[in-house]
């Protein structure tokens, strides 16, 4: 008596066909450096992720996923997000005012100060020795699209092509590029 149909296995010529179209399909998604999208370290290619250039030309891979709302610093009865990450090889800061729309912007970004409150969005990366860019300094340039920002559920997505300018010294830029998408814990 044979088995039914569905617990056979394939014939050995069946299964390499499997196999031979299971590798041509794994082989022409996977694209090239020409394709239009980069490398495989190219921040079209990063869904959820930033790629920082520090001064020194090294790469680095800013990859946080956890995002909270806290008390503002400068009023307290104001909400932010805020992600504040030590990764290897550098420090993230971003603080994001809540909004329920999407927003560009050009930098540099006014993110506020103690006297006017919180304000916008303000990006935050630092190296060693003595690295320190802000999104908020007057030699930023470049776009940030903030997509979404809430405290309910905590929700933090941007997409940012820009240079960060030095808090520190004349050539202490760093330039970032991606899109990240952060969520409170559950």
């Amino acid at each position: 008596m044979r088995a039914p149909m569905s617990s056979r296995r394939p014939s050995r010529p069946r299964l390499a066909v499997y196999v031979t179209v299971a590798a041509l399909v794994v082989l022409t998604s996977c694209g090239d450096e020409d394709s239009g999208q980069g490398g495989p370290d190219s921040p079209a290619r990063k869904a959820d992720g930033l790629v920082a250039t520090l001064p020194d030309n090294s790469r680095v891979t800013l990859n946080p996923t956890a995002v909270q709302c806290v008390p503002s610093e400068e009023d307290p009865d104001v909400e932010v997000l805020e992600i504040f990450a030590d990764l290897p090889g550098a420090r993230l800061h971003i603080q994001a005012v809540p909004t329920d729309e999407a927003r560009s912007f050009d930098l540099p970004i006014d993110a506020g100060d103690y006297e006017s409150g919180a304000e916008n969005i303000s990006v935050f990366i630092g190296a060693p020795p003595d690295v320190e860019a802000s999104s908020a300094e007057e030699e930023s340039s470049g776009t940030l699209e903030l997509l979404r920002a809430s405290c309910a559920p905590e929700t933090l997505e941007f997409k940012i092509d820009a240079t960060l300018g030095s808090e520190t010294a004349d050539d202490g830029a760093v330039r970032v590029q991606g899109h990240l998408v952060a969520a409170g814990e559950q």
